[in-house]
């Protein structure tokens, strides 16, 4: 699981924190129907006009195929398999998963002279193996 904001180098921090703080009440107080439904809706509705397109069938189902040929069947069961997601599920899989002390923070910036930056935040260094 992953989040993402695009901040400015500035407000990196602040944003770090909502989204820890997010991701701590989903896995307190759960998921309401309500938001499912403003983030299921428009999902199922765009996976119509996804399988239509060559790239998804070549990048995300084709190419994979041979080592995970059950790509092929979650395909044709896609909508079906969104729709019918709960927001029960959501509430377990977020007290399962959205555990911030086992959250690994990675924090990228670009430098303004076309080169790039990468901060792995004290809370959870990443040391390289020998």
């Amino acid at each position: 699981l992953k989040a993402e904001a695009g901040v400015l180098p500035d407000k990196a921090p602040e944003a770090k924190e909502l989204i820890l703080a997010l991701a701590l009440e989903l896995a307190e107080k759960g998921v309401s129907d309500e938001q499912l439904a403003q983030v299921k809706t428009p999902i199922v509705k765009n996976l119509a006009a996804t399988r239509q397109q060559n790239g998804y069938w070549l990048g995300s189902v084709l190419s994979r195929c041979q080592w995970q040929p059950q790509r092929i069947e979650w395909a044709k069961t896609m909508e079906a398999d969104y729709a019918a997601v709960t927001s029960a599920e959501l509430s377990a899989l977020a007290k399962q998963y959205f555990v911030n002390a086992r959250a690994l923070r990675l924090i990228g910036s670009c430098l303004g002279d076309g080169s790039a930056s990468k901060e792995i935040t004290p809370e959870a260094p990443l040391t390289p193996k020998p």
